[in-house]
């Protein structure tokens, strides 16, 4: 039984602990026929089975306590000190060997061999495979919350990007987060003054999560926004009798160029999908023949209730959106190059031009009579304890796993724990959040991880792609959303076309 890289950190410990009583079985079986060889040669795979169950224990919190990571470093450095006097063995020991394989595969028939391709594949190097596994599931950049772009002091995300290269393999994102640190404390300092002159009734804590606005002025408010601060037309390719359904599809164009696809999944998501992601869509397709529009699917749980969604809803929309905006734009080919506005600056400044337009009348030309004092005072409420909770501990979490990311040794639990303290050095108004509070994040951070990618791989394997007559075509600089020659340009708007089609359609 081999553990993939694609389980959760708690079904990848699960067969982990399948694989060690498997494997202690067969151990009992060999034993009957005293095959001594084979035991010294299973030990180091048991203990790193073992090391390996411990490692996934503690990522994950709930199975185990953090002490398992002590045992795993212990267990794995015993395993290390057999395998040397087993590889440096004489040649009678390889014959001995030998003749135990060809007698165990007769008797065990097809699982020996098995057992023997996982002892090849991974014992001789555990150490370092397990401290990489160790980084694929810590090093999973998450989010800054809340108003980046104005934290910072910026007018525009166009902005911001120009200042800060954002990309997890620069020095540019530490850059970008510590930058922030006096905003946020400023601002979290407001809100604890503003918690404790007043406490709003319970009944305004709710009522943003009412259904109140009806779903056919998202598009409106969608397409004026994107005008009014980006430049871009957002053309729907909803019919308008069309418009209350849960799938959205838009173009969207710069000086009447289409530049990108949005299609807005709205619908109730089958159980292990559920939430909000922003994820590419792409056709199956040999590298020469890939050249297409760039499609982006934003999945958003808002549980439309006769036609209507919450004011929370409306945010994870435009959250959403913000990713969308993000990929269409990035001259880096967007999720093809890193993860989609990895440090959601995007997504956090088309929110904030959403709680903008509540005051230059754009949101309320589009949702009339909606915007009375409880809900005023309900998204204020909502605001305040974004900056007071969650604010500083997204900006430590960030610059944590950024540190992370950029260190090589982290194979000890005192080095995770070292780099955490010089993040939190940094990040001052994050200075009550505890170590323990940053390791508990990992594991729900893995599980979303997972389920985003196997829903983009099933949205991306659902349709079959076209023949291009295009072959071999090569971009300039900038990606495929940089400057493409004519041919190109055709060419991938055909390519798209097909596929906005299939998607339409649905």
């Amino acid at each position: 039984m081999l553990v993939f890289a694609y389980t959760t950190v708690s079904e990848s410990a699960v067969q982990l602990l399948k694989c060690m009583d498997v494997f202690s079985s067969h151990l009992r079986l060999a034993g009957k026929d005293k095959p001594v060889v084979h035991a010294q040669r299973s030990l180091p795979i048991y203990l790193a089975l073992r090391a390996s169950y411990n490692l996934h224990a503690w990522l994950t919190g709930s199975l185990s306590s953090t002490a398992d990571l002590v045992r795993a470093r212990t267990l794995l450095e015993t395993a290390e000190e057999i395998l040397p006097a087993l590889d440096g063995g004489s040649s009678r020991l390889c014959n001995s060997e030998l003749a135990m394989t060809t007698r165990l595969q007769g008797v065990h028939g097809a699982k020996f061999p098995a057992l023997r391709a996982f002892e090849d594949q991974t014992l001789n190097s555990f150490a370092h495979a397990t401290n990489k596994e160790k980084l694929r599931l810590l090093v999973q950049l998450k989010k800054i919350r809340d108003q980046q772009a104005k934290l910072a002091g910026f007018e525009n995300y166009i902005e911001v990007r120009q200042r800060f290269d954002l990309s997890i393999d620069t020095p540019g994102a530490i850059s970008f987060l510590t930058h922030l640190n006096d905003g946020a404390t400023s601002l979290c300092t407001n809100a604890r003054d503003e918690r404790d002159r007043c406490d709003p009734s319970t009944k305004n804590r709710s009522i943003v999560f009412d259904n109140i606005l009806p779903i056919t002025g998202v598009r409106r408010l969608l397409e004026i926004i994107v005008r009014d601060e980006f430049g871009l037309d957002l053309v729907s390719l909803n019919a308008d009798c069309d418009s209350t359904r849960e799938l959205m599809l838009f173009e969207l164009c710069s000086t009447c160029e289409v530049i990108g696809y949005v299609l807005f999944d709205l619908r109730v998501k089958e159980p292990g999908f559920s939430g909000n992601r922003t994820l590419p869509i792409t056709q199956r397709a040999s590298v020469e023949d890939s050249i297409q529009l760039p499609i982006v699917l934003c999945s958003c749980e808002v549980n439309s209730a006769g036609g209507k969604i919450s004011y929370g809803a409306l945010l994870s929309i435009f959250h959403e959106f913000g990713h969308a905006l993000d990929h269409v734009l990035d001259k880096k080919e967007g999720l093809s190059a890193r993860p989609v506005d990895e440090l959601e600056v995007a997504s956090r400044y088309v929110e904030h031009i959403l709680r903008k337009s509540m005051s230059n009348g754009a949101f309320e030309s589009v949702f009339p009579k909606v915007m009375n004092e409880s809900l005023k005072a309900s998204i204020k409420l909502m605001l305040r304890n974004q900056f007071l909770i969650q604010t500083p501990v997204e900006l430590l979490f960030s610059l944590f796993e950024l540190k992370l990311y950029q260190s090589n040794d982290v194979s000890r639990v005192e080095d995770v724990a070292s780099l955490f303290n010089k993040a939190q050095a940094k990040i001052t108004c994050a200075h009550d959040v505890s170590f323990e509070t940053m390791l508990g994040r990992f594991s729900m951070a893995s599980v979303a991880k997972y389920q985003c990618a196997n829903y983009a791989y099933l949205w991306s394997h659902s349709f079959i792609a076209e023949s291009s007559s295009l072959a071999a075509a090569e971009c300039r600089d900038g990606g495929l959303h940089g400057r493409l020659t004519e041919y190109q340009c055709r060419d991938s708007r055909t390519r798209s076309a097909r596929l906005i089609k299939t998607l339409s359609t649905l």
